[in-house]
């Protein structure tokens, strides 16, 4: 009976660690195997759009309280207070979008070949 049982408890052990190599989807049914993780926007394909709610945080002192290493790099956070979706590139957080009103970056200057004048130079 006992070996009848050790039998049993190693089958189930062995079927729940191979059903665990799998990938994960969430509005899906049939995730791609190119990912370990697929989000789908809708629920298989059907009914009303939906987005992706990244991890939010109160402030950037918040944020900066998360423990990073190299690792973490790509790790995506949104910070309430200043409005900013953030990511951490492996040494620091740096700001992807926000929605404060923080202007975006100014277009390069212009390209001046000879015998232009800025005010007549192409932008590239």
């Amino acid at each position: 009976m006992k070996t009848y049982t050790l039998i049993i408890t190693i089958v189930l052990i062995l079927g729940f660690n191979l059903g665990s190599i799998a990938q994960v989807g969430v509005g899906t049914s049939n995730p791609t195997t190119s990912a370990t993780l697929e989000v789908s926007s809708q629920i298989n394909g059907a009914g009303d759009y939906k987005g992706l709610m990244p991890p939010r945080v109160a402030t950037e002192t918040d944020r900066n309280s998360i423990a990073t290493t190299s690792v973490d790099k790509g790790l995506l956070v949104f910070v309430n207070d200043t409005g900013c979706l953030d990511i951490y590139n492996g040494t620091s957080w740096e700001h992807i979008t926000c929605d404060t009103g923080i202007p975006p970056s100014p277009p390069p200057p212009p390209t001046v070949t000879s015998g232009e004048t800025p005010s007549t130079a192409k932008v590239n």
